[in-house]
């Protein structure tokens, strides 16, 4: 077996881990603190002059300052009653959206039944139309090739 270190070396060779180890530590928290120093001005350059901007990121910053903190014993109560006390509530909404949809059904489907009629109406109108526009251009072939019929025999 070797000899045993020599417990000077030791405690130098610790208080030198854990010198450095805490001047890593406090870099670290430097760099950190910079950062979070310099965070207010890059919102503020990000935010001039974009009010919808600036309302994202208060919006943001909020919500994450809410989720960490929790809730408490009474926000909890206030929500289970919550939830109680609207469940009644819920059922009767559904049920008045469940009717205010059976009494639409029959107003819309006569509407889709007009609207319907009206495009058949407007097909076989555009058919008569388009038939007597036929007829009339015929006619009038018929009439200008009797005319130049007319105009060569003379």
């Amino acid at each position: 077996m070797g000899a045993a270190p020599d417990p000077r070396s030791v405690t130098e060779s610790a208080s030198s881990r854990v010198s450095s180890a805490a001047s890593s530590v406090s870099d670290a928290a430097s760099s950190a603190g910079e950062a979070v120093a310099g965070s207010p001005e890059v919102i503020r350059s990000k935010a001039q002059g974009n009010p919808l901007a600036a309302g994202v990121i208060a919006f943001g910053a909020g919500w994450l300052i809410g989720s960490l903190i929790p809730t408490t014993e009474r926000e909890q109560q206030v929500v289970s009653a919550a939830k109680e006390n609207a469940e009644p509530l819920k059922q009767e909404v559904t049920s008045a959206a469940r009717q205010v949809g059976e009494n639409l059904r029959e107003p819309a489907q006569q509407a889709v039944d007009s609207v319907r009629e009206t495009a058949s109406e407007a097909v076989e109108n555009t058919k008569q139309e388009g038939a007597s526009a036929t007829q009339q251009v015929r006619g009038q072939a018929q009439d200008a090739a009797s005319t130049v019929q007319e105009s060569r025999t003379r």
